[in-house]
């Protein structure tokens, strides 16, 4: 049976879901294994088209859901974080009868075959995830959840148990905590899901869920500069752009940006970019060197220098 590849979005985010399918599809060696599926809101049949299109090389099967007459348009939602992020909680509605799925977000790159993920023994398990490194501001959403902020992790990149999630009405579970605590909420149901699986997920290696606040303490922390602790952010399986920062806006000076874009041109779309050089981290440091430190511009032309291995 074909693990189901599971993806989210709305017409706002059409473009980067294709780049990210893209960059799957690119880098898996058997797609005999995987199918994609897409849950969809209000999407209209020119986008649904436009995307068999694009990816129609691939000799891929794509199967899209509809999520509009199963979420609660009561839920809390967010400028950022609209209605159609519940829909990662519908997969084992639509695919009952398999064991295990993935879900990844729209704006993450996969650079490594998909399939070693899917290989990740979770077996009783419900979910598998990677955790997120804590911040300040961890600490606060923890805190309100009333969970450890140690093992939070990010719902970007899932292994999701379908028996162990319809057995324990996990999705019920979710929904019923989400409209009963919307003053908890900061994440919506990636909150819910970190409170529901507290006690119960496989750790995933950090190369699986590369985030913005891994590059972040690399390029600030002193103690972060050990090769092996390091590793991940050198060898990313997945890349995700969480955030503000989007690979896709002009000014995005994230140091894999081009990796992105790499993959935007193989799904034919080209990002206009405003160069960002050592120049502009020079004039920062000249202007507050205490604020911005030398080693953070090194480390970022590091960054930079280790993105170009995957172009």
């Amino acid at each position: 049976m074909k693990t189901p590849i599971f993806y989210a979005c709305d017409k706002n985010y059409l473009v980067p879901t294709l780049v990210s399918m893209v960059s799957l599809l690119e880098n898996c060696a058997n797609k005999d294994l995987i199918e994609l599926h897409v849950i969809i809101k209000s999407f209209d049949q020119p986008s649904i088209q436009l995307l068999r299109e694009k990816l129609g090389k691939y000799n891929v099967s794509i199967i899209f859901h509809s999520s509009d007459h199963l979420l609660n348009q009561n839920f809390k939602t967010t400028a950022s974080l609209p209605v159609s992020t519940y829909s990662r909680l519908l997969i084992p509605y639509f695919v009952p009868e398999n064991n295990v799925a993935v879900y990844l977000d729209s704006d993450l790159v996969v650079l490594d075959d998909i399939t070693k993920l899917v290989e990740s023994n979770i077996c009783s398990i419900g979910l598998g995830a990677v955790p997120e490194k804590p911040l300040k501001s961890s600490f606060k959403i923890a805190g309100k959840l009333g969970i450890s902020p140690d093992y939070y992790f990010n719902a970007g990149v899932l292994i999701v148990n379908i028996p162990y999630w319809i057995n324990h009405k996990i999705s019920d579970k979710c929904f019923q905590f989400i409209l009963e605590n919307p003053a908890k909420l900061t994440h919506l149901d990636q909150d819910a899901l970190n409170v529901i699986f507290e006690n119960n997920k496989c750790i995933l290696p950090s190369r699986w869920n590369l985030l913005p606040r891994d590059i972040r303490l690399y390029l600030e922390n002193q103690e972060m500069q050990d090769e092996q602790k390091t590793d991940y952010i050198f060898k990313p399986a997945i890349i995700h752009f969480a955030g503000k920062n989007k690979p896709w806006n002009a000014y995005c000076n994230h140091p894999y940006k081009s990796i992105y874009r790499k993959y935007a041109a193989l799904a034919g779309y080209k990002v206009e970019s405003i160069n960002y050089n050592i120049k502009s981290d020079l004039l920062q440091f000249i202007k507050n060197p205490f604020k911005f430190k030398i080693s953070k511009i090194i480390r970022m032309e590091k960054l930079k220098s280790n993105a170009r291995k995957f172009i």
